[in-house]
């Protein structure tokens, strides 16, 4: 069964913000937080410099990349969130928390980097929670604080003309961009959006076993997304995409291989090796932090000097 629905279409999930950044390296990014005050406040790891997220793009994470959340609230208030006021909390218990985003395809140097700028962040801010936070793997502290939706998109150097985003989520709607447009990101259990961006129509593929609340926040993201224009959004069931109208279907097809097709009854859960141990050595020069990797395996008590500062990442179990 296919629906058409006009006149909606997506809008294009804009890129991590570049115009407001700082160019310090190291904590002095961090010096001029609110002491006394609610907050919410993300910054994106570039490098080992942290560059701020602009309140338009909180809640817009790429895969390849790793982000600091900062978040400060009344104790027995509700959770911060995006583009929240600030209000002063001088004379209130609060929870001041942070957490460092790692995506899945980011770099371990970068994600070194990342727990140190978390670290010197708590240094100054003395914070309650501090916490790793694994792409596909979010608290539901972290969760919360993205009440619309989270989305993570992957970078692209240039505009694609066509991206894959599935859809799932239990409180919150988080739309996760897929690595390529194939048959093989597709189960029985999915809810998926196929953008063709070049064209500005949009498929919403149901899996035939997809869960009915992956459904309805698709249908709100879809909603909160919709532009007054020309563009359509095309509702297909699983079986059910050689009954597209023609053009349609020839659309359709030409992103998806229909002699590819290949719907598994369940998703694939992809079971990674364990990543080996690696140890970074924290230095500063000239005013600023450098990150540098000394080896990866097993870690020796002559690996460790006791006048130096030391990340080990552990992979899965953090850093």
């Amino acid at each position: 069964m296919t629906t058409v629905l006009y006149p909606e279409i997506l809008n294009t999930v804009p890129q991590d913000d570049r115009s407001c950044r700082s160019d310090d390296s190291g904590g002095e990014v961090f010096r001029n937080i609110p002491k006394n005050s609610s907050i919410f406040r993300i910054w994106r790891i570039e490098g080992l410099r942290a560059t701020v997220v602009s309140s338009n793009n909180m809640g817009l994470f790429l895969s390849e990349s790793a982000y600091i959340v900062y978040a400060v609230s009344a104790k027995d208030g509700a959770l911060p969130y995006p583009g929240m006021p600030i209000k002063d909390l001088k004379d209130t218990s609060v929870v001041r928390a942070i957490h460092f985003w790692i995506g899945v395809n980011c770099d371990s140097t970068v994600s070194g980097a990342a727990a140190l700028r978390a670290a010197e962040l708590d240094s100054q801010t003395s914070a309650m929670i501090l916490t790793r936070e694994a792409q596909g793997r979010e608290s539901p502290r972290f969760l919360a604080y993205f009440r619309q939706r989270l989305v993570v998109e992957n970078l692209h150097h240039e505009p694609p003309d066509c991206t894959l985003h599935r859809v799932s989520g239990v409180a919150v709607p988080i739309l996760t961009e897929l690595k390529r447009v194939h048959w093989e990101h597709f189960s029985c259990r999915d809810v998926i959006l196929v953008d063709v961006r070049s064209k500005g129509i949009v498929f919403l593929w149901l899996g035939s076993l997809s869960d009915p609340l992956h459904k309805r926040h698709a249908a709100s993201l879809l909603e909160s997304r919709k532009e007054n224009n020309n563009g359509r959004v095309i509702v297909i069931e699983d079986g059910y995409e050689q009954t597209l109208p023609a053009n349609d279907r020839e659309l359709f097809s030409s992103v998806l291989d229909p002699s590819a097709r290949i719907v598994a009854p369940d998703r694939q859960h992809r079971v990674n090796p364990p990543n080996p141990i690696k140890l970074y050595k924290c230095s500063e020069q000239s005013g600023k932090y450098k990150v540098a990797e000394l080896k990866s395996g097993p870690i020796l008590r002559d690996d460790l000097t006791s006048g130096s500062v030391y990340l080990v990442d552990r992979g899965e179990a953090g850093v």
